[in-house]
């Protein structure tokens, strides 16, 4: 009889603890949502490629310039450049920007439209 009682109140006490799960058994928790077919073709759409001319370049000189045509997306551009002390944007215009070596090593400039469409140029500055 003893023993049938711990049981109960054993029983009786997990059954009195908050419930917690853990959540271990696998890793669905860390897994990207799908998208129904509605969400993927709306976000297609609104993915819009830009397209830079050339892609990338090298400049060899301090002073060196180089011309860039940009087609695609929503205008205006905005246009940055990641190590201004290298090199920058010196004329821009509405699909074209020239960029100007100040020193050596390698650039990158990010070209963003509108609708925050993203593209890239890579500087070769040896």
């Amino acid at each position: 009889m003893k023993a049938l009682f711990t049981r109960f109140l054993t029983l009786g006490l997990l059954c009195a603890l908050p419930v917690t799960f853990c959540g271990c058994e696998d890793d669905s928790d860390t897994s990207v949502p799908q998208l129904d077919d509605y969400e993927s073709a709306e976000r297609s759409a609104a993915y819009t490629v830009i397209t830079v001319t050339p892609p990338s370049t090298s400049l060899e000189n301090n002073g060196d310039q180089k011309t860039f045509e940009v087609r695609g997306g929503t205008t205006p551009y905005t246009w940055e450049v990641s190590d201004i002390s290298r090199g920058s944007i010196i004329l821009q215009g509405q699909n074209s920007f020239v960029y100007q070596r100040d020193t050596a090593g390698d650039n990158i400039i990010t070209i963003q439209d509108a609708d925050g469409n993203l593209a890239f140029v890579q500087i070769t500055q040896e």
